[in-house]
């Protein structure tokens, strides 16, 4: 029986020896499906390799604000989305639109303007499709920002209003809040 159990840290991911079966629901199918994954993982190389969509974006953010071209924090990103490739060809519905959105920020740290647009939109609707309300979110909160640093307000107002409204939905006061403040910048 496999008794390791998945963790994320610091945008690695670690694997400890305990039950499994505590770390899960009680729902019999949902720890197979993690069992699964976590072989798929184990079998991949994977027990330690940087699989947190919040490395790589706080790396892009601060790649972003210091504007230069930073090579090592460059491989870092291309190590996190590679990772996520391997993750969400063994779990899509889970990975796929954390990958989008990565490749959306580098895209257009990159100035890759139009394949950023389509990733933007790819990642929100990978989130819509598998209902995770908060990362669809997220994904509408960045394409807001993006499309606000290419001075395209309208769309910003666009993205930014889907944003709030995955964020009402999902009930998180402080995100609502914020994008709201966005929203009133730009009005």
């Amino acid at each position: 029986m496999l008794r390791d159990v998945i963790t994320m840290s610091r945008g690695m991911v670690n694997f400890h020896n305990q039950d499994i079966l505590k770390h899960t629901s009680s729902n019999s199918t949902t720890v197979s499906y993690n069992k699964c994954i976590l072989e798929r993982f184990i079998r991949q190389g994977l027990t330690h390799t940087p699989l947190s969509i919040n490395a790589g974006l706080n790396t892009l953010d601060m790649m972003k604000k210091k504007k230069t071209k930073n090579y090592s924090k460059s491989a870092e990103v291309d190590g996190i989305i590679a990772s996520m490739r391997v993750a969400a060809s063994h779990a899509e519905s889970n990975f796929r639109n954390k990958l989008e959105l990565l490749e959306a920020e580098q895209r257009g740290l990159n100035n890759f303007h139009h394949n950023a647009m389509i990733f933007y939109k790819a990642a929100i609707e990978s989130a819509r499709k598998n209902k995770f309300i908060h990362e669809q979110g997220l994904a509408c909160e960045k394409a807001g920002f993006y499309c606000k640093s290419m001075n395209d307000n309208e769309k910003a107002l666009a993205y930014f209003n889907q944003a709030r409204e995955c964020y009402e939905k999902w009930g998180s006061t402080v995100k609502v809040e914020f994008v709201q403040r966005e929203l009133d910048r730009l009005m």
